[in-house]
């Protein structure tokens, strides 16, 4: 078994001030682990899955949840190629950079949609918008 823990997850430094905006002054997520899962279900939701190569600080593998977050990551990257090769712990580097890709499409599209003056109900928008359904008040309030 290999060591995942060396593995860092990079974020895309050109959304750094949003993501910041997300984390630390609207205090929609709790963490960046938690803005960039969120970021990259929209990015596939978008099909908008963006290479990208300045990167902010990375982020530990540590920080994000084995039990939720390390399992979207397994399936974004299964639903993204189709290989169940995906799956195995050997082509985990890969997965990383599947689910990175796809967080920067995603905070693409958030960052064309967020409203600073009204940062949940912008996001929340988007989620009813993916959801078709109404009632998405407090949808952020375990993140």
């Amino acid at each position: 078994m290999r060591n995942l823990d060396s593995i860092r997850v990079r974020r895309p430094e050109l959304y750094d001030v949003l993501l910041n905006k997300l984390v630390r002054e609207d205090k929609i997520f709790s963490t960046l682990a938690n803005a960039l899962v969120f970021a990259a279900s929209v990015g596939f939701k978008k099909q908008l899955k963006l290479v990208f190569t300045d990167s902010g600080e990375p982020i530990r593998l540590s920080v994000f949840d084995w039990d939720q977050d390390i399992p979207f990551m397994y399936a974004l990257a299964l639903a993204h190629s189709n290989q169940i090769e995906m799956m195995r712990e050997d082509y985990f580097e890969q997965v990383v950079s599947i689910f990175e890709e796809y967080a920067n499409g995603g905070l693409s599209f958030i960052e064309s949609v967020y409203d600073s003056a009204s940062p949940v109900q912008s996001l929340e928008q988007l989620v009813s918008e993916s959801y078709r359904t109404d009632d998405v008040s407090n949808i952020f309030d375990d993140w």
